[in-house]
């Protein structure tokens, strides 16, 4: 069942992400960019494989699904982008419908969903993506006490994906040690 701050959350999101998609390139087409896709889809250069990048299995998800410069901004890898950004931000709006009030909660639906640099940023699958995930389930374990026993697991796995993560795992491992 979805609770209404997500349904607002979602809404808000979608409108704002299809606004900024269209009319972003009639203010500066350069704003929409993806830099590192070529490194990561293996098209730069010699081809380097996806194993020797810092986020292997990004790399190795770019490869499979084959999200190249050219073609990232088709409507198949915006609606994945879309679908997959919303559904790792819900947890946040799962988070606050649990510690907020109902006025609060559909207050910060509103905003994450309204935010526009969120909004630009789930038109496109970067390894973002994969850091909010771990966080969101940090957050959860601390805040309302669910899915502590998920976070290292998460945490480990989603390194590879984003390997800025490292530091955090290791914080939540020596945590779980004192204990």
């Amino acid at each position: 069942m979805i609770s209404k701050q997500l349904q607002v959350f979602i809404g808000i999101r979608l409108i704002f992400a299809l606004t900024i998609l269209f009319l972003l390139p009639l203010y500066d087409s350069r704003t929409f960019v993806f830099i590192d896709l070529d490194l990561y889809s293996g098209i730069a250069g010699r081809g380097i494989p996806f194993w020797e990048l810092p986020n292997p299995l990004f790399s190795a998800l770019t490869r499979i699904l084959n999200y190249t410069p050219e073609l990232f901004k088709s409507w198949y890898f915006i609606a994945l982008s879309l679908f997959v950004n919303i559904f790792t931000c819900s947890i946040f709006v799962y988070i606050s419908t649990k510690i907020h009030s109902i006025r609060a909660s559909f207050l910060y639906s509103i905003l994450l969903g309204a935010h526009p640099y969120l909004a630009l940023y789930s038109l496109k699958l970067d390894t973002s993506l994969f850091a909010i995930l771990p966080i969101g389930l940090i957050c959860t374990g601390v805040l309302i006490g669910k899915w502590k026993k998920w976070i290292i697991i998460c945490t480990g796995i989603l390194s590879l994906f984003r390997n800025s993560l490292l530091p955090v795992g290791w914080i939540v491992v020596l945590k779980n040690i004192r204990r």
